[in-house]
């Protein structure tokens, strides 16, 4: 046992070793690569200073172009809307933005599906493992020791923290920002297909229930936005899919939050505009299309520049009104 345990400790000093030895590479080509469609986006955030970021879902990553609303609005844009990923994710990278700067304007476009349970509540904790590079940010560390205990102990490996994205970080790292609209990719325009409706019209009424925590942490950051000087914009693109009561319902709820914290809510109901009730804008039900993003963003950047050039704190639950510019 003598002979055992000195070989035994050394073989573990050699594995801590190696972990951190080749996370710290992984570390240095991963801080290097900036720019791809998906994940390298937070870096290329986090690496300048926008006036104006867009955070939220697939939603969001597909409907707000930035060049066209920083046409209108004469300040820099980011869409940092991410597939795949839901409020939590939206919420752990807005912080990650206020621990380096404040954006003049910080916009959360909305699900519906954002402050109810979701029916699969682990997943939207385990999709936080795209911030497990960050993981040294005291921000990040705490949203990801909220989904189990033993969260801090796994992260002590460096490698862990790039689990599964080592042929991403190769595959992007030649990428340049040419390819790329401040984060936005455009999809062209596919052929409709007549799937995806909201999350929050696939569940079980009687199972659909208020998630407290998130809405919390919404409001916690919402304040420590506005602390820091930020402008902060709740928003709601077109979808294509009439809307149902339930979607109606937490839309009013959205807008009485805005209400409560004072600050806008710009939705765009296709109800109330019926231009964007044309499936040839859509990739599917609740998708825009390229031609229908920029139809929308052209209309959200007037909207928002009325906001910036009247008063540092807009009204509350403000609808969109007006005509629509026909692309």
């Amino acid at each position: 046992m003598q002979r055992f345990l000195p070989k035994a400790l050394l073989f573990v000093l050699l594995l801590a070793g190696l972990d951190r030895g080749l996370g710290a590479i992984l570390q240095h080509f991963y801080s290097k690569t900036l720019y791809g469609e998906n994940w390298p986006k937070q870096n290329w955030l986090l690496s300048s200073r926008f006036d104006v970021v867009i955070l939220g879902s697939s939603r969001t990553f597909r409907h707000y172009v930035p060049s066209i609303i920083e046409r209108e609005l004469g300040r820099t844009v980011f869409n940092a809307g991410e597939n795949g990923q839901y409020l939590l994710y939206a919420i752990a990278l807005g912080n990650l933005i206020l621990e380096r700067y404040a954006p003049k304007v910080i916009i959360l476009d909305m699900l519906p599906s954002f402050l109810v349970e979701l029916p699969d509540t682990d997943l939207e904790w385990d999709r936080l493992e795209i911030l497990l590079p960050y993981a040294d940010d005291p921000t990040v560390s705490d949203m990801l020791n909220r989904k189990s205990r033993f969260e801090s102990i796994k992260r002590l490996s460096k490698l862990y923290r790039f689990n599964s994205i080592v042929l991403n970080i190769a595959d992007n790292i030649r990428n340049g920002p040419q390819d790329y609209d401040n984060g936005y990719v455009s999809i062209g325009v596919p052929r409709f297909r007549p799937k995806n409706p909201f999350i929050l019209d696939t569940i079980d009424e009687q199972f659909i229930r208020p998630d407290s925590l998130k809405r919390a942490l919404l409001v916690s950051f919402i304040k420590k936005a506005q602390q820091r000087g930020a402008t902060v914009v709740m928003s709601f693109s077109p979808s294509l899919a009439p809307m149902s009561g339930r979607v109606a319902c937490q839309l009013d709820a959205f807008d009485r939050l805005a209400d409560e914290l004072d600050i806008p809510f710009l939705a765009i109901r296709t109800e109330e505009f019926p231009e964007f009730a044309d499936q040839t804008l859509f990739m599917d039900y609740i998708h825009m299309n390229a031609q229908g993003a920029e139809k929308f963003s052209a209309v959200f950047a007037r909207q928002l520049a009325e906001i910036m050039q009247t008063k540092p704190k807009p009204p509350a639950g403000l609808s969109l009104q007006g005509v629509v510019e026909n692309k």
